[in-house]
């Protein structure tokens, strides 16, 4: 549809009720005049005005073949649709409340749903270094001809992964728990991540205080117990604790310290 006919119909549409008469009027003449031409030929005028119906064709069909030339049939319809399921609505309100409720809970379930999944499955995480290269890595097993997917696997799995991969340039290991955390009364259970230091090369956030920990202290079988905790923690922790600084940015830390705190990201809940 090109620029000019859809004005043409725009401006037919809005003077539709004008053309309707015009319509009827310039049909009731053709059939007049037909009928007349009919009569001239010995047929009498019921008989005429029969033979003139049956010439000009279906009325009804030729009405709506011109109505669809003066607007927008296809909106028309979905008006008239709608208007339809109005008058119904409003006839049986016990129904109309039913059909309401009905779908307002499934598509709050349905929305619900779906936040989670893209959340948990869809959405990249916050502050990620170009998501889209970023990929998670599963484990392929068959027993007994049964093929299973693993997305948890050993951690000499991942040392084979990190000394033979060649199709990645960078690779780090996540491990999540619930753990104990505090000291005597001031104990919580948290949300608590097993992190290599290799994982921090990809996201775009430094951190908040202090310094991510690093390759020399993650060593094989154990490295130093050092941690990061979330920004959200530190803010919450009554007596939490704080990073070791320096000028150099690079303090010493002692067993059992605390490296850095996380970088502030109102749109996750990072482990403690």
């Amino acid at each position: 549809m090109t620029l000019r006919e859809a004005l043409g119909r725009l401006a037919a549409w809005r003077r539709r009720g004008t053309l309707e008469e015009e319509l009827r009027a310039d049909l009731d003449e053709h059939l007049a005049l037909l009928a007349r031409d009919f009569e001239a030929t010995g047929l009498s005028p019921s008989d005429a005005r029969a033979a003139a119906r049956r010439q000009l064709g279906n009325l009804t069909s030729l009405r709506e073949e011109s109505r669809s030339y003066w607007g927008f049939p296809a909106v028309e319809s979905v008006l008239r649709d709608l208007r339809y399921a109005l008058r119904g609505l409003v006839r049986s309100p016990g129904f109309s409340l039913s059909v309401l409720l009905t779908l307002g809970l499934g598509i709050g379930a349905n929305a619900a749903l779906f936040g989670v999944l893209d959340r948990l499955m869809f959405r990249p995480f916050p502050l990620l270094h170009e998501p889209a290269s970023v990929k998670r890595i599963y484990v392929q097993t068959t027993f007994n001809g049964r093929r299973n997917t693993n997305p948890v696997f050993p951690y000499r799995r991942y040392l084979d992964l990190v000394r033979d991969a060649r199709s990645f340039s960078q690779v780090a290991a996540v491990s999540e728990w619930r753990l104990a955390v505090g000291v005597g009364d001031a104990v919580r259970v948290r949300k608590v991540a097993g992190v290599s230091a290799s994982l921090f090369a990809f996201f775009d956030a430094p951190p908040a205080l202090g310094r991510y920990f690093v390759a020399d202290e993650d060593r094989v079988p154990r490295g130093d117990d050092v941690a990061v905790i979330s920004h959200a923690l530190w803010q919450s922790d009554p007596s939490p604790p704080s990073p070791p600084t320096s000028a150099s940015g690079r303090a010493p830390i002692t067993r059992g310290t605390t490296s850095g705190i996380g970088p502030r990201c109102s749109c996750a809940s990072p482990p403690a």
